[in-house]
């Protein structure tokens, strides 16, 4: 049995090797934590929008491009394949902000590029 050849393709156990069987969409990521490879590595699904949505910054982000009053009437609910979902629970607001759904996704791309919001969407 030869122990120098654990991987199924043949290649030998080495750091630097297996830091470059990580990949993310066709990129080589070099993880020095899991806290650094998990977003990288679920960016696109729905858990890795989660993980977004929870971090401070991006809430922070939502403030500076949104506004303190809007972005206080506003929850992020979800992020999913560059739509993000808002949960806005006035009737009316929801209303309001769907005639301002371009404007408002350019202000967001603009102060959060990293999140990739392609779409808004706003639900009760």
């Amino acid at each position: 049995m030869n122990f120098n050849k654990p991987w199924s393709h043949g290649g030998s156990l080495d750091a630097k090797g297996a830091k470059k069987r990580w990949t993310s969409r066709g990129e080589e990521v070099e993880p020095k934590s899991l806290a650094d490879a998990l977003p990288k590595l679920l960016a696109g699904t729905a858990l890795g929008g989660k993980l977004a949505l929870l971090d401070p910054k991006t809430r922070d982000g939502v403030e500076r491009a949104w506004g303190a009053g809007l972005a206080a009437r506003c929850q992020l609910v979800s992020l999913e394949k560059g739509m993000l979902a808002v949960k806005v629970k006035e009737a009316a607001w929801r209303y309001e902000l769907g005639f301002r759904k371009a404007q408002l996704l350019e202000q967001l791309n603009r102060e959060c590029p990293a999140l990739g919001v392609r779409d808004l969407r706003f639900v009760p």
